[in-house]
């Protein structure tokens, strides 16, 4: 074989892997980007598809004394983990729930004390898990 088609041949062998490369890193890379522009709205879906987070922005928030007797009284074999204030003011805190060893988010509106509701999941923590 001549020199000069061993050139051309590792040229294209080089070419074919940079190729496969290139193709795999694009998808990698858009389904980085992709899943990180959604991360943004994350909280807006989360007021979009989930009822329980909204509130009316009101003048004086609650105690978190109140809010905790309230959630003691829903779910008194929670166990709060974390205590979630979203600097969003039509968004509810979410709190961090151990319930039986799996973790459950409830909402408590900031402004009447009230639980609003309680979810498995929320868009905010799939896209920081992914």
């Amino acid at each position: 074989m001549k020199k000069g088609n061993r050139n051309i041949l590792s040229k294209r062998i080089l070419f074919r892997i940079h190729s496969w490369v290139g193709i795999n890193l694009s998808i990698l890379f858009f389904i980085v980007c992709f899943s990180g522009t959604l991360a943004t709205l994350s909280h807006e879906m989360d007021w979009l598809f989930i009822p329980a987070m909204r509130v009316k922005p009101q003048e004086e928030f609650a105690s978190k004394n109140l809010i905790a007797a309230n959630l003691k009284e829903n779910l008194p074999e929670g166990k709060i983990m974390y205590w979630e204030r979203v600097e969003e003011p039509y968004l509810c805190n979410i709190i961090h729930l151990d319930v039986d060893g799996y973790r459950r988010y409830v909402f408590a509106n900031q402004y009447t004390g009230e639980i609003q509701g309680m979810a498995n999941l929320t868009f905010q923590r799939y896209f920081r898990d992914l």
